[in-house]
């Protein structure tokens, strides 16, 4: 909604027209020559019309941001109406505690420089153990993952990686099978999904760390899979992304799917975590201090699982009573169970108290931290990724 400043003529001021010098004569210019009565009359009418805008215009409350950093698909906010103060029991008490990358509040802790040499020279000691042969790190390649969405699977669809992304634009798609068009996956899948890049600020053109993927297999009963992640940290767009293909990959190859799920489940969330070690290491991205959240939901018929680890949530509703029939719980750091195994193995949940900017009650966020260390700071207990934490109780274990 573009901004308009909207002049008025001052109490008092003649009808001349706009631009008229000044102690010119009615019906003449500044320098003598005639004047056009039929557009006097115009300007004249313009003017009364510029002033009944200006009069509307003070029901109308426009985001002050709107004429900063602006780009082309930047959104802004416009109410409509009289102001009116905002009632504070509209905001809930409990709000989301890892919001972007870079916010000092409630976002990604800030790593110093020296923490983040730290996470580096951890990525290349990792590196140097796979070059010398002490571990393997194994990462399905590319043409693996596409051979397996052609020829085992219905359908297959999620989010490209993308850069320099504006905030609420959606994010772009990828699909399989080729032969297909994206309209006709989705149709037979009967989802509908969005994937919008958020705002951290004016200007802002960092990766949407927003990632998901819904994948149908042919075989071993049809089973859908859908994940949703939520990565954080300097390359969680890089993980989340890796994260939503995998992850089906591995669970579909796993030798107790479909028949044990939850074992199947388990495996495939343990592989995609040695996957993102070694595709990291192939790729150059951090998987330190950078990680994501990960749903994950199967459904055959009425037949349906879950499993997650992190602060998102998965949440089922009835579309006829309008009623919420199942909720995933937040896996936050000072919840008794995730404490208690992160504390025995050396890490730390330490809390922080912020002032809520919006007049509500004090805003009180818990950390992941190794003991005795400032990183990484994680708002979570479990977690894909963040290999720096994964020793000191953040398990990629799901629930």
């Amino acid at each position: 909604f573009p901004v308009v400043n909207v002049p008025t003529r001052p109490s008092g001021s003649s009808d001349c027209p706009m631009g008229a010098g000044g102690g010119a004569a009615a019906g003449a210019k500044g320098d003598g020559a005639p004047v056009d009565e039929e557009k006097v009359k115009k300007m004249q009418m313009n003017a009364q019309k510029l002033d009944e805008l200006a009069e509307k215009a003070k029901a109308f409350e426009v985001d002050k941001n709107a004429a900063v950093g602006r780009s082309k698909d930047r959104g802004f906010t416009v109410n409509m109406g009289k102001a009116t103060e905002l009632d504070p029991d509209l905001r809930g008490k409990e709000r989301a505690t890892t919001l972007p990358a870079g916010g000092a509040r409630r976002g990604d802790f800030q790593l110093s420089a020296e923490v983040q040499a730290e996470m580096k020279a951890r990525m290349e000691k990792l590196e140097g153990r796979v070059r010398r042969g002490s571990i393997f790190l194994g990462a399905v390649r590319d043409q693996d993952l596409i051979q397996k969405w052609e020829n085992d699977c219905e359908y297959a669809v999620y989010g490209k990686l993308s850069t320099g992304q504006s905030p609420a634009s959606e994010r772009e798609i990828d699909f399989y099978p080729k032969s297909a068009k994206l309209a006709e996956l989705t149709a037979k899948s009967g989802l509908v999904f969005s994937c919008t890049k958020g705002c951290k600020g004016v200007g802002d053109r960092s990766p949407n760390q927003d990632n998901f993927s819904l994948v149908k297999y042919k075989d071993k009963g049809g089973w859908e899979v859908i994940c949703v992640m939520d990565g954080h940290g300097p390359a969680g767009h890089n993980v989340s992304h890796r994260s939503v293909q995998v992850l089906p990959y591995y669970l579909h190859n796993s030798e107790f799917f479909p028949d044990e799920m939850e074992k199947a489940l388990e495996d495939a969330f343990q592989i995609t975590q040695q996957d993102l070690l070694g595709h990291g290491i192939q790729e150059g991205y951090d998987v330190q201090a950078s990680g994501t959240t990960a749903i994950v939901f199967l459904r055959n018929g009425s037949d349906c699982y879950t499993a997650h680890c992190g602060d998102s949530r998965f949440v089922l509703g009835h579309e006829g009573d309008r009623t919420l029939q199942f909720e995933t719980m937040d896996h936050k750091p000072n919840t008794e169970s995730e404490k208690v195994r992160i504390e025995a193995n050396g890490g730390e949940v330490r809390e922080f108290r912020y002032d809520d900017e919006y007049g509500g009650e004090e805003l009180v966020v818990h950390r992941v931290f190794i003991k005795g260390c400032d990183y990484p700071g994680l708002c979570m207990g479990r977690s894909l990724g963040d290999e720096c934490v994964k020793a000191h109780g953040v398990t990629c274990v799901p629930e």
